[in-house]
C-alpha cells in the first residue's frame, strides 16, 4: 500500500529542487522483475514512483487551470496530451479512463487511477488511510508546481524528468 507521508514527500521535493542546482540528482535503486516484453512488477521503488507520478499530476492539474482560465488553450491542451502520453499513460477511448503506465495493488489501484483521470482529489467518503495518503501526495505537489504558463509548467517537468537518476 502507499504509505509515504508529509516527510517522504518533503525530502522528495527537495531533491527535485536539487536538480536544479546539481544537473542531475540520484534518486536511489529501483528493483524491477520482468513479467512480460513490457511490462515490469515494481520490487522497490514504489513509493518514489508512485510520489513522481503525483509531481507529473499536479503539474497537469495546473496547466489544466490554464485551459480552464482561457489561457492559450490549444498549445496547453497539447502539453497536456504530450505529458500524459509520456509520463502517465494514454487514455482508453472507449471509458476514457487513463490507463496507467503504473499499476498499483488493489487496495490503492481503482483510486490511483481516478486521481490519474480527474487530475484532482476526489473526496470519497470512508477513504482508507492509504488512499487519504494518495490526496496528500497529491495535494502537497498541487501547491507547489513553478510556472505561471504551460510553457515553463511543461519545462520544469521536463527538466525534472530528464535529471533524475536512477540505479
Amino acid at each position: 500500500d502507499y504509505a509515504w507521508e508529509l516527510e517522504q514527500w518533503e525530502d522528495l521535493w527537495m531533491d527535485i529542487q536539487a536538480l536544479e542546482a546539481e544537473g542531475h540528482h540520484y534518486m536511489g535503486y529501483i528493483v524491477l522483475q520482468k513479467k512480460g516484453e513490457y511490462e515490469f512488477e515494481v520490487i522497490d521503488g514504489q513509493q518514489r514512483l508512485v510520489t513522481f507520478s503525483f509531481v507529473v499530476l499536479a503539474a497537469m492539474r495546473k496547466i489544466q487551470a490554464l485551459v480552464d482560465d482561457g489561457m492559450d488553450v490549444d498549445d496547453n491542451k497539447a502539453r497536456l496530451r504530450v505529458i500524459k502520453e509520456r509520463l502517465i499513460g494514454a487514455t482508453n477511448p472507449v471509458t476514457l479512463r487513463v490507463e496507467n503506465k503504473l499499476s498499483l495493488n488493489r487496495n490503492n489501484h481503482r483510486y490511483f487511477r481516478e486521481i490519474c483521470s480527474r487530475m484532482r482529489v476526489l473526496n470519497e467518503r470512508g477513504v482508507s488511510k492509504t488512499n487519504t495518503l494518495l490526496d496528500g501526495a497529491f495535494s502537497f505537489f498541487a501547491n507547489r508546481i513553478p510556472g505561471t504558463n504551460g510553457a515553463e509548467i511543461a519545462k520544469f517537468i521536463e527538466r525534472v524528468a530528464s535529471r533524475m537518476v536512477f540505479t
